[in-house]
């Protein structure tokens, strides 16, 4: 047990490639990097990490104009954060979200559709700008965990294309709404730590972020909390008094266990299996037969054991001696011919003779046995 422990404790732990997309995870998909940078582009500017729902967040803080930051896997809000949400951008602050998928009421707000081309997962992509001024000779290529996702439908007299994958598809949308703005992306992704250690896909995000306005910028941290908090003992063991009765059930259940079965359980005698005396029992018959050198009576019982044993195994009645079909028999039998009548000519001279000396008894024996030897 304490090698398995050590071994556990000390191997080297294996990658850990969940979709966390959460500012505390230093795994491959995790935002630890981008968040922990926010400073280095949002220069003197307050970086809040928001726990709370929107609703809330609004109750405790007064000031507008601010940005605000969501990377989601899947972007949903119920509709009074929703609501929220758009007050926010109506009345001047900008929302940048990067998602593979957003809530159907918020797409019908914003007048957007996405579709899935699946042939991107496979090959990855290549994302680029659309303005001219933050295009590079040398592409942001992405290779993994990349969705496929794209935008089908846009608002073209409001919204304004800012990025494309692979020529084509738009990845990358600005949708004014009211005094503010909405910047979607449908690479989260490109956000994680993975490709943000990458300088190139580095670039790339740090470009995408900086379209956002240098003011007080809140990191959503609420709702990927929620999407982490849908097991049920994850919240049992978050509150402590359920925390206490959940372990205190478990230890009485082992007690309860434990108890139960040691006064239940009856000893087990041991039952010592029976003794097979047959062979023992026939030993001391054939001592008793040699011991009165009955030899010729041994011979015949033999002998009335080999036409038993040929008449249950291979259906050879024999009821004359004198009209016995030795080749039938070897056949049959997978016996050499020779043995056959070496067997059946002893029998003869045995059944036709009055005493029979020992020497003869053997050699009969042996060609009984060698018979059954060469049997099938």
């Amino acid at each position: 047990m304490l090698a398995l422990v050590s071994y556990e404790n000390f191997r080297d732990k294996p990658i850990d490639w969940k979709f966390t997309l959460s500012k505390d995870d230093k795994i491959p998909y995790g935002t630890y990097v981008l968040y922990n940078t926010l400073e280095d582009i949002f220069k003197a500017q307050e970086i809040i990490n928001n726990r709370q729902t929107l609703y809330q967040y609004k109750f405790f803080n007064e000031e507008e104009g601010q940005n605000f930051i969501f990377i989601a896997n899947h972007f949903k809000l119920d509709d009074l954060d929703t609501d929220i949400l758009l007050e926010f951008a109506n009345k001047g602050s900008s929302i940048f979200i990067a998602a593979n998928s957003f809530e159907k009421t918020f797409r019908d707000t914003l007048n957007i559709a996405t579709s899935t081309e699946f042939a991107f997962v496979s090959k990855g992509a290549v994302l680029e700008f659309a303005n001219p001024k933050l295009k590079t000779e040398k592409k942001y290529s992405f290779k993994k965990a990349i969705g496929g996702r794209f935008f089908s439908k846009v608002d073209t007299a409001n919204a304004v294309i800012l990025g494309l994958r692979d020529k084509t598809a738009v990845n990358f949308i600005k949708v004014p709404f009211g005094k503010g703005a909405f910047f979607l992306n449908t690479e989260p992704a490109a956000f994680t730590n993975y490709n943000m250690l990458d300088s190139a896909n580095a670039e790339y995000a740090y470009k995408a972020i900086s379209y956002l306005p240098v003011k007080t910028t809140v990191w959503d941290n609420y709702s990927k909390k929620q999407a982490a908090e849908k097991s049920h003992l994850r919240y049992i063991f978050k509150n402590p008094a359920l925390k206490a009765g959940y372990s205190l059930l478990a230890i009485s259940l082992l007690f309860y266990i434990f108890f139960s079965a040691k006064r239940k359980q009856r000893v087990i005698p041991v039952m010592k299996p029976f003794k097979n005396t047959s062979l023992k029992f026939t030993e001391t018959v054939a001592r008793v037969y040699l011991h009165n050198k009955n030899h010729k009576d041994i011979a015949l019982k033999k002998y009335s054991y080999l036409l038993d044993f040929l008449r249950r195994k291979y259906y050879i009645q024999i009821n004359d001696q004198t009209q016995v079909d030795y080749a039938s028999i070897a056949e049959k039998s997978g016996a050499t011919e020779d043995t056959v009548k070496s067997v059946f000519a002893l029998a003869k001279t045995i059944e036709n003779s009055d005493t029979l000396s020992e020497a003869l008894l053997l050699k009969f024996n042996n060609w009984v046995e060698q018979f059954y030897k060469e049997c099938l």
